[in-house]
């Protein structure tokens, strides 16, 4: 008798295990097939039964996983985004950031594409740890997840781009004031002002240059005032 329970313990095992399998792989195929459908919940459901119920782990389905999120928070779509300081929005970052941190310790292909979809939240959401920031800390922390996407696959070419691109925009308000400063010293004031002042307007990192701005703006006015 013990050996009939052996064989038919032995028996269930197998067909338990072969149930596993065989829902997993269901699991998965319908998640890739909701994800190319853009049918990003569904995508996350599935993907979340396979890691919750089936206890299977994927570092490609994690990826899905968080490219999902970050389809669902429509950060690509224009005037969708919410201010950094609705608490709602900074916590649906969270929720994106936490999941692309899941796959950094993987493979360095697929975790250097959540380094640099990282550092892309950072910069449209102006988020970082739950928390708005200011333009200045929003673009370094960006830089920073860039050049770690490099760092663990430096052929990814949109990682690339996004760093050069990134560190020019850093640059930009220190060349821009190189620039002005050069114009003052040849007094050539009106047109210091007009690069300028559009700057400070719509730039934050300009602010500290506004009380410069309107010196220049009033020296322009004084000389107009006498040539009149």
């Amino acid at each position: 008798m013990k050996y009939i329970f052996t064989i038919l313990f032995s028996i269930t095992s197998f067909w338990s295990g072969f149930m596993k399998i065989h829902y997993q792989n269901q699991h998965i195929d319908q998640a890739y097939e909701n994800y190319f459908n853009n049918e990003y919940e569904e995508t996350i459901s599935h993907i979340s039964m396979l890691e919750d119920s089936l206890e299977f782990f994927n570092e490609g389905l994690l990826l899905n996983k968080a490219h999902s999120y970050y389809k669902l928070a429509r950060f690509d779509a224009p005037g969708a985004i919410p201010a950094p300081e609705d608490s709602i929005y900074r916590q649906k970052v969270q929720n994106v950031m936490g999941n692309y941190a899941q796959v950094l310790d993987y493979s360095s292909d697929l975790a250097s594409v959540a380094y640099n979809q990282s550092g892309v939240v950072i910069f449209k959401s102006g988020v970082i740890n739950g928390q708005a920031v200011d333009q200045e800390q929003m673009i370094s922390t960006s830089i920073e997840y860039f050049k770690n996407a490099l760092i663990k696959d430096p052929l990814n070419e949109e990682a690339r781009y996004n760093y050069e691109l990134l560190k020019k925009y850093k640059a930009f308000p220190d060349q821009i004031f190189k620039t002005v400063e050069t114009l003052v010293k040849q007094r050539k004031y009106e047109q210091a002002y007009q690069i300028l002042a559009p700057w400070v307007e719509k730039d934050s990192r300009f602010k500290d240059k506004k009380e410069y701005t309107q010196r220049l703006g009033e020296i322009v006015q004084i000389e107009k005032n006498i040539g009149s």
